[in-house]
């Protein structure tokens, strides 16, 4: 949780980096994870997802909303087993 966030400075007239970017580390490891293990990733699942959740919760829920059914469906089940709240949805059951 440093403050310096994959910045350079200069010391002893030479560039150093410092830091260390969360994001981005999170998000390569999510990718080579499951580009190796073959795994399928739902949008809550992901760390973008659980970020926006946490900042952005409309956006969140809009994003959701626009996934194909079935991932929508996996979606609410999983926030629902985080214990999230959760507006209430209803799938359209067809006939």
């Amino acid at each position: 949780m440093a403050n310096h966030k994959a910045s350079e400075v200069e010391l002893n007239r030479k560039t150093v980096k410092r830091g260390f970017d969360r994001d981005s580390f999170y998000q390569a490891a999510e990718k080579t994870f499951d580009r190796t293990k073959g795994f399928k990733r739902n949008y809550v699942e992901s760390n973008v997802g659980r970020k926006a959740h946490a900042k952005e919760p409309g956006k969140f829920f809009a994003k959701v909303m626009g996934l194909p059914t079935r991932e929508m469906d996996m979606a609410f089940k999983l926030l629902k087993t985080m214990g999230a709240r959760v507006p209430v949805y209803r799938p359209i059951k067809s006939k």
